[in-house]
């Protein structure tokens, strides 16, 4: 881990930026970075919400340039299928991390919906309620 990680807490095994939001780990596969890990907070890539440019690498660079050039071509050297396979397995756990975060805003605005729902319908039966009795003198 490099000594700048500690730009976000470590909360259990659980990494948060500054919003507070699970950062996703991605991969690099540049020839400068091939396989070195980074972090990103959700938020940098969603639309219609405040951006947070929270990116930080997780792991340490590979100080021996022998094996930086080994580890790209052996990407390169991948087929074309494969790499595509690896690329979409990357791209797919991301997407689960957005979906899960999309959920969870989904059940927040549900709990707030349903709090107002319950204020409202308590509010009318109570002017329902005080309706009779008055209407009853």
């Amino acid at each position: 881990m490099s000594s700048s990680s500690s730009i976000f807490s470590n909360i259990g095994n659980k990494k948060e930026c500054k919003c507070r939001l699970p950062v996703m780990i991605l991969t690099s596969w540049t020839k400068e970075h091939p396989a070195k890990r980074f972090v990103v907070c959700p938020n940098r890539y969603k639309t219609g919400v405040k951006k947070c440019n929270f990116w930080d690498w997780y792991d340490d660079d590979v100080e021996n340039e022998w094996y930086r050039t080994h580890l790209y071509e052996m990407y390169r050297l991948l087929n074309p299928s494969q790499r595509r396979e690896l690329e979409t397995k990357i791209s797919s756990q991301e997407e689960v991390v957005l979906l899960q975060l999309e959920m969870q805003t989904m059940r927040d605005e549900l709990s707030k919906c349903q709090k107002k729902a319950f204020f409202w319908k308590s509010a009318v039966i109570l002017f329902v309620v005080v309706w009779f009795v008055s209407s009853m003198n």
